[in-house]
């Protein structure tokens, strides 16, 4: 592959070498709020202690698809419970281990970034500053993906590896093998990850139909073989439960403010490709990026879908960064006012979004840690008195559930959709928790399920700063 030459007046250091030096000190200090808290045992967001729970229950062979005509459920693929798992294994959390992989799996994208530039003929100092692109993008911008054990980001890494592969040689067929095989592996990490593969088709379509069959061909006969795999090994309980319930509204579209976050590299890479001429390499790109509005557009129907939805637009506008970046005096404006100049400004720009506005928890970084302790040891008698208990329980904070050492017989985010969906129903639910069904139920103060409880007769109540224990 040719790369487009970086070009420098002699004695003078390149203002893209300046700007991959700045972006490096931005991302350092965006991470710093994402190092500080990931010790610490207290939730970044309710999804934490349910891949926790899930990743247990991979390691200890328990049912990780559990019928769903039961409270807790389990709509996502399996494989970064196993992920997650091991290294919890290693690390004595899975929590805290599922944190380390989301900050690594957002360093591997940033090297897959700059990596796919190169494959595109970009040069090496643009590709490192898309690469930074992402990854200060991320950290500021969608912290609470940062370093959250969630399986997105890890998701996101393998399948921009397979894009980089594919993007190195599109035409050639152990590429699209190699590719089609990661791709699929990602969808089995995650399952809304569809921008990257869906450029992919695009740009086959586009360009070698012969090989768009081959590819299709391969990735239906691998996506055929993962779900046999999977009904092999979890019965059809795997099918129920990644069908699980989800309402879907319009409204989700609505919420493109945090576009904000990547318009200067969006916007310059539209210009960019109105202005000069197109060949396969810049239209991969641009499929890149359509095929991430189309992801957003569709993944955010879903209720409970969050900012993650952006994640493959960003992808492929940091990608339309290196690459733009990498042929720069291609353009008008740099030629009329030179290229050391057009790449300043853009640096400059880039490089005050980075940095403004300063995020609030490292502005008061020692608070913010502070508040975060304080809210971990109020919950820390809640573990303490779970740890002394048998289960089965239900557990209003799944957190509180999985520090403990408990699995949770409900899961509340997922339950709640069942009802609004029509598929179960709440008088059930408190149906069991009269009948004495959990021998141990951790609730808030306001959940209805405390009346219930009370009114049994069949628990004893213990009552902590934070929450309601019933027991027996």
């Amino acid at each position: 592959m040719t790369h487009f030459p970086q070009s420098c007046p002699r004695g003078r250091i390149p203002v893209l070498t300046i700007g991959v030096v700045l972006f490096g000190l931005l991302c350092s200090l965006a991470l710093v709020w994402p190092l500080a808290r990931l010790p610490i045992h207290y939730p970044i967001d309710v999804n934490e202690a349910w891949n926790a729970l899930n990743a247990e229950r991979a390691m200890d062979m328990d049912a990780l698809y559990p019928s769903a005509k039961g409270a807790f459920f389990n709509n996502y693929p399996p494989l970064s419970f196993y992920v997650v798992g091991l290294a919890g294994r290693l690390l004595g959390d899975n929590i805290i281990a599922g944190r380390v992989i989301s900050l690594l799996s957002i360093l591997a994208i940033g090297i897959n970034i700059a990596w796919t530039v190169r494959n595109l003929g970009g040069a090496l100092g643009p590709a490192i500053l898309a690469g930074l692109l992402f990854v200060g993008t991320t950290a500021k911008d969608f912290l609470g993906y940062t370093g959250m054990d969630d399986p997105q980001l890890l998701g996101q890494a393998v399948m921009s590896t397979g894009f980089a592969i594919f993007a190195a040689a599109p035409r050639r067929g152990r590429n699209i093998a190699v590719a089609a095989a990661i791709m699929v592996t990602a969808g089995f990490i995650k399952h809304n990850i569809f921008g990257m593969p869906l450029a992919t088709t695009i740009w086959l379509a586009q360009y070698d139909r012969r090989m768009l069959a081959r590819w299709l061909a391969l990735g239906l006969v691998l996506l055929a073989l993962a779900f046999a795999i999977c009904a092999g090994l979890y019965g059809l309980d795997f099918f129920r439960q990644l069908d699980g319930p989800r309402t879907y509204s319009l409204s989700g579209l609505l919420a493109l403010g945090r576009i904000q976050a990547f318009v200067i590299p969006l916007v310059l890479w539209i210009a960019f490709a109105v202005e000069i001429r197109s060949d396969p390499r810049m239209v991969l790109v641009t499929d890149l990026v359509v095929a991430g509005v189309i992801a957003y557009a569709i993944t955010k129907l879903g209720s409970g879908v969050a900012w993650n939805a952006f994640f493959d637009w960003l992808i492929g506008v940091c990608v339309g960064l290196g690459v733009m970046l990498s042929r720069i005096g291609e353009t008008r404006f740099a030629k009329r006012f030179g290229i050391g100049l057009t790449e300043g400004l853009i640096v400059i720009a880039l490089s005050l979004r980075l940095v403004l506005p300063l995020p609030e928890n490292l502005l008061n970084l020692r608070a913010s840690l502070a508040d975060m302790r304080r809210q971990a040891a109020e919950i820390e008698p809640d573990i303490q008195f779970m740890r002394g208990h048998a289960g089965p329980a239900l557990c209003g904070d799944l957190a509180i559930c999985y520090w403990s050492g408990h699995q949770s017989a409900l899961d509340w985010n997922n339950t709640f959709e069942a009802i609004r969906l029509g598929r179960q129903n709440y008088t059930d639910l408190m149906l069991r928790v009269a009948k004495g069904d959990f021998h141990l139920l951790q609730l808030n103060r306001h959940s209805s399920l405390v009346g219930v409880a009370q009114a049994s007769g069949q628990y004893r109540r213990f009552d902590t700063p934070s929450s309601v224990f019933f027991y027996y």
